[in-house]
């Protein structure tokens, strides 16, 4: 039988990202879901859970999200992955925000990228890519289908607890983000966790009830 999954938030960074260790409780392995910034605590969390990163996964490009990723992977090895289509936004201090926000930023290249439906394996965790554009252009969101528990989403930017994500920052489309939620409406099960990239966690059934911007799509 399969270990519970255990998830573990850090608020991190001048824009207070959530930033998610996923582990199996039987197991040392690790996902790190957007390391907006702190390294340090992030890394001393981990040691702390006797945790080993093997993937940094980033739910886009910008800098809140990615500020710690090069901290990580030299401290533990982790291998740093991101969509296809936010892979520039690594590369440079314009794209991603961090000139504009005067945040400090180390430009890097991702270890992997990945694409729409592909399946992320650590040990005995599997994520599942949803590609979910129009805060960026390659927002993803990650989908974990947990066999005794509700299923997880890890929601980055796109859909937040009563509202959405922006989309006047460059890349941002709202008429394609609308149809992000109306891919996520079609798709994720209505007991599934959401955990987005700011803010306190909610359902897809509440969001469904409640969100103004579902509703509309």
């Amino acid at each position: 039988m399969t270990s519970h999954l255990s998830i573990h938030t850090l608020c991190v960074g001048f824009l207070a990202v959530n930033c998610y260790i996923a582990a199996r409780e039987n197991s040392q392995k690790a996902i790190v879901i957007d390391p907006g910034g702190d390294g340090d605590r992030i890394l001393v969390l981990l040691q702390k859970l006797n945790l080993h990163p093997g993937f940094v996964l980033n739910t886009h490009g910008h800098i809140d999200h990615i500020g710690a990723n090069v901290f990580l992977r030299e401290n533990t090895q982790a291998e740093i992955g991101i969509h296809k289509l936010d892979a520039p936004f690594l590369g440079g201090e314009l794209l991603c925000g961090a000139q504009a926000l005067a945040f400090p930023f180390t430009p890097h290249d991702p270890d992997f990228t990945f694409l729409d439906g592909d399946l992320l394996n650590l040990e005995d965790i599997t994520i599942k890519v949803i590609h979910t554009p129009g805060h960026t252009p390659g927002g993803s969101c990650f989908f974990i289908d947990r066999t005794e528990e509700a299923p997880l989403l890890f929601s980055g930017d796109i859909l937040f607890c009563g509202s959405v994500g922006r989309t006047d920052l460059p890349g941002g489309d709202f008429k394609i983000l609308e149809k992000s939620l109306k891919k996520l409406k079609q798709i994720i099960p209505p007991e599934t966790i959401i955990l987005p990239g700011h803010g306190s966690q909610t359902t897809m059934k509440e969001e469904l009830e409640t969100n103004p911007f579902l509703g509309e799509v």
